[in-house]
């Protein structure tokens, strides 16, 4: 098996250079290798959301277990697809600044949505 330590240079470069499509390909190389990799895996999602692909990364979140432990970037993925209250329930538990301020756009474009829908 080939040393993956020159693809993740690679995906290192990319991601600061914000070329998040090259980098996504770069992590499905990695995965080709190691298809467990943890890193690859967390790049891979984010390289997803920094697309906005926010469904392909829901599911990458849903169909990767390794990935259980990412409810912030889950909850941020809900959050984008307007799924509120799914999102808020992953929120609500957090203490972190973070997941505060994720709260309150949450809550904010909750309401938002809601007085809309009443005026249609």
């Amino acid at each position: 098996m080939a040393s993956t330590a020159p693809l993740f240079k690679e995906l290192e470069e990319l991601i600061e250079a914000q070329s998040y499509k090259k980098a996504l390909h770069v992590t499905f190389q990695i995965l080709a290798q190691d298809d467990k990799d943890p890193e690859a895996l967390h790049c891979q999602l984010l390289c997803l959301m920094h697309q906005a692909s926010f469904d392909e990364a829901l599911a990458l979140l849903d169909k990767r277990p390794e990935l259980a432990h990412l409810a912030y970037e889950r909850a941020y993925c809900l959050y984008r697809l307007k799924r509120f209250d799914d999102a808020l329930r992953l929120l609500r538990p957090m203490t972190e600044h973070k997941a505060k301020q994720l709260t309150a756009q949450v809550v904010r474009r909750r309401r938002r949505s809601s007085l809309v829908a009443r005026a249609a």
